[in-house]
């Protein structure tokens, strides 16, 4: 299996295969990012890895594309996601999801990842995958914690409610301590 490359498993969810990739989260900090976006790329391919997380604070403005772009293939180093503000639930929320989807596709990357957090967010995914669809970006949500999709039942619910080919699952094993009661022995 190759990198990006979709799976469908038993359940009807898709899998990718990715890259080992770094999360820009390392460089966050209560005051904000300790360093900038110029700053992270290069020191994610000093670091060893491929990929690389753009955290949703840091995403260039339309000035900036072109040079992100040629610093992210200068190092070698592909945008694997980055997490949109909202799920586009408002006329101002979807403008915003716009213009993150946009600034993925012309940096290269693949994914944007949205995690469903309330009720109404199950309509503002599915025109999140509309419009992702359209772009040629998949549109990701995550195990995670305090969310729709916080528990393997709440996953498939998600899923089988939403019912978009266009939406996929960022399994984040870091997660489950903090979502699900699981007996381990």
């Amino acid at each position: 299996m190759k990198f990006g490359e979709q799976v469908i498993l038993e359940h009807r969810i898709p899998l990718i295969i990715m890259k080992l990739a770094l999360s820009g989260r390392l460089w966050e900090t209560p005051q904000g990012p300790s360093l900038s976006l110029a700053e992270q790329i290069p020191a994610v391919a000093e670091l060893g890895y491929q990929g690389f997380e753009l955290r949703y604070p840091l995403l260039p403005p339309r000035s900036e594309w072109e040079a992100t772009r040629e610093l992210l293939q200068r190092h070698n180093v592909q945008l694997v996601f980055t997490a949109a503000g909202g799920a586009p639930s408002t006329p101002e929320k979807k403008d915003d999801f716009i213009r993150v989807l946009d600034t993925v596709q012309f940096l290269g990357g693949k994914f944007v990842k949205q995690i469903p957090k309330a009720e109404a967010d199950r309509e503002a995914m599915r025109v999140a995958a509309e419009l992702g669809a359209e772009r040629g970006i998949k549109v990701l949500t995550q195990y995670h914690s305090n969310s729709l999709t916080e528990t393997v039942a709440g996953i498939e619910q998600f899923f089988e409610t939403v019912n978009h080919p266009n939406l996929g699952l960022i399994y984040d094993s870091c997660q489950i301590p903090f979502s699900e009661e699981l007996p381990f022995s």
